[in-house]
């Protein structure tokens, strides 16, 4: 299935004379396309924003209070109306332009910095408890994987980033377990253990038991000891 375009085309860099010269031409190019422009000020940027109309919207940019402020435009259309609004807001709050007043909202998006806050801390109490030796470290990963599912509660009972194991039908297979309590193989990431087993042998299978992570230097236990 063909994938489609956010942005199916742009001008970038291009003078504010070409108002005078060639308004005609601009219109024909995107007098009725809509999308996000750019206002800069040389190379500097000075303005962001979002017009359902790129060509009307730019050329009133030059009589506004944004008029001698800027000298070069660009502009990028989208026929997706729907991220419009999105893409602005993600230049607004990269770029911070002096013109805007305003910072971008991602009103579909959450703050991902509590989550963070919440990993640093599970993170440092079970470093901590490494520390002070293998049992403390293992009851408390137990806590805190009690009442977690899925990739969270691996992620708990792991504690930290673990090379993984697997033999079948006579070849070797390795993975990562992340952080998060995902497996990557071969470039993919799996939300569990078996849906990574189930890649490698082509139909379901239990990964707690297919995996295997190292113990000591030549020693590897399934990851169902982790429990």
């Amino acid at each position: 299935m063909a994938v489609r375009a956010v942005v199916c085309g742009y001008l970038e860099d291009i003078s504010v004379k070409a108002f005078d010269h060639h308004p005609d031409d601009l219109n024909e190019v995107i007098g009725h396309e809509g999308g996000i422009y750019c206002l800069y000020k040389q190379d500097r940027l000075y303005y962001v924003g979002l017009a359902k109309n790129l060509y009307g919207r730019i050329k009133q940019h030059r009589k506004d209070k944004h008029r001698g402020k800027w000298n070069r435009f660009s502009a990028y259309i989208t026929k997706r109306t729907q991220h419009i609004r999105e893409l602005e807001s993600l230049m607004l709050r990269v770029t911070a332009p002096r013109g805007n007043r305003q910072r971008g909202k991602l009103s579909g998006a959450s703050d991902l910095k509590r989550e963070l806050m919440q990993c640093m801390k599970q993170s440092r109490r079970l470093h901590e408890a490494e520390m002070l030796g293998g049992g403390v470290a293992k009851q408390k990963r137990k806590r805190a994987a009690k009442g977690a599912r899925g990739s969270k509660a691996l992620s708990a009972l792991a504690g930290r980033r673990r090379r993984l194991w697997a033999k079948y039908k006579g070849k070797d297979y390795s993975a990562i377990l992340t952080t998060k309590g995902q497996v990557r193989f071969d470039g993919t990431l799996y939300d569990s253990p078996s849906a990574a087993a189930k890649a490698v042998v082509g139909r379901h299978c239990n990964g707690w038991t297919f995996w295997y992570y190292p113990i000591g230097r030549r020693e590897w236990a399934p990851l169902l000891n982790l429990r």
